[in-house]
């Protein structure tokens, strides 16, 4: 309340100057002074605006990057349901899947065992075989 009564005080004494209240010399001086301050103000009413303009340049800019992003959600939320829906078919699948390369696992390790079986048998066959040559050499050979 008094900055509001020391304002209008001011107020008051500067047009009493304006109106000639002191003489022709102040009143100049006063107006004067009244337009530079108006000028001053000119100034100042011309850059805010030049920031305002430039504050609704960044704002519509801001706008636009928020409807892009809003856009590329919304395409990311489409796909993602897409893709979920695409599991939901495709679960039956991959778990068959899983069950058919468990199975052929277990008779992959089965048959590598069967394998080594049959090199064994046929290792011990060989070396049966190398005697047997030996002796029939033996055996034939003239005294």
């Amino acid at each position: 309340a008094a900055e509001l009564q020391d304002e209008l005080r001011r107020l008051r004494a500067e047009g009493a100057v304006l109106a000639g209240a002191h003489g022709p010399g102040p009143r100049r001086s006063a107006r004067r002074a009244a337009l530079q301050a108006l000028q001053a103000d000119a100034v100042k009413l011309r850059q805010a605006a030049s920031d305002v303009e430039q504050g609704k340049k960044r704002a519509a800019l801001v706008h636009r990057c928020l409807d892009e992003m809003r856009s590329r959600l919304n395409s990311s939320k489409t796909r993602l349901v897409d893709v979920d829906q695409e599991l939901v078919v495709l679960g039956p699948w991959f778990e068959e899947l899983g069950f058919q390369i468990e199975a052929s696992e277990e008779r992959r390790i089965h048959l590598e065992g069967e394998l080594e079986k049959l090199r064994r048998a046929s290792s011990g066959l060989r070396a049966e075989l190398a005697q047997l040559r030996e002796v029939r050499a033996a055996v034939e050979e003239p005294p």
